[in-house]
């Protein structure tokens, strides 16, 4: 067998840039951004999305209320579309400035089993939160 031919700064396989279009300067593919929506091909790669659509990326498709038992708004529904072949962190900070993302407990190491992934997000006491998606390789 034959080990895959890999780019040598991420590792992306040269086989999925080929399958997606791209059919020669794998070392300099991997760090362009063909599609103009702010993510390289490396972290396409990375997360599941095709590197030349920019329509194609990691974002939140779906917020919805969260009910209690009471019928009341106890917080969100957050859903996205995912990849059976990543795992998923919905991390957080306050405010809006910084960058002082934090993994949020309970909401890590997320493996989906099907092509789309929702988690619910309390409402907690304090300042506004902000949340963000992370995707990596398993």
């Amino acid at each position: 067998s034959f080990a895959e031919n890999l780019t040598p700064l991420h590792g992306i396989p040269e086989r999925w840039l080929a399958d997606r279009g791209i059919t020669n300067g794998f070392d300099e593919a991997e760090e362009a951004d063909d599609d103009e929506d702010g993510f390289p091909a490396w972290k396409e790669y990375v997360m599941d999305t095709h590197p030349g659509d920019p329509d194609s990326c990691l974002r939140v498709d779906s917020l919805e209320f969260a009910y209690g038992p009471e019928g009341d708004v106890v917080g969100y529904v957050i859903g996205w579309s995912a990849s059976t072949g990543r795992v998923y962190d919905v991390c957080c900070q306050d405010g809006l400035l910084g960058d002082a993302w934090l993994p949020m407990a309970g909401l890590t190491n997320l493996a989906p089993a099907t092509e789309h992934l929702s988690v619910t997000n309390l409402f907690h006491d304090g300042p506004m939160r902000m949340l963000r998606l992370q995707v990596r390789l398993p």
